[in-house]
């Protein structure tokens, strides 16, 4: 909806997102670069889950160059072992590594 208004490198951030300073700094620092790609600040998933909990993430995937290749929206994460598992709305359990690659 922006297209036409915005002009120079921008950054989205969600209202319920908590970044701290770091992470706001790669990003400030990544949108003066004059790179004219895309970027996105992410958190290794087992660096973000509950002791007390699921909680939901947009889980990323990249391929083999770091290139981002899909970001899925899940909604029930919680801890299992030294990894991590999400069940679905219909129960299908998805296992994720929570660490940097979850090829």
């Amino acid at each position: 909806m922006a297209e036409q208004a915005i002009k120079e490198p921008f950054a989205a951030i969600n209202a319920d997102e908590f970044l701290r300073p770091a992470s706001l700094q790669l990003l400030a620092n990544y949108l003066t670069s004059g790179s004219s790609d895309y970027a996105m600040v992410g958190f290794i998933l087992k660096n973000t889950l509950s002791d007390f909990g699921s909680v939901a993430r947009g889980v990323s995937r990249t391929d083999a160059a770091d290139y981002l290749t899909s970001v899925v929206e899940m909604m029930k994460i919680e801890r299992d072992g030294a990894a991590a598992k999400n069940t679905d709305a219909e129960g299908k359990i998805t296992k994720l590594t929570g660490t940097k690659r979850s090829r």
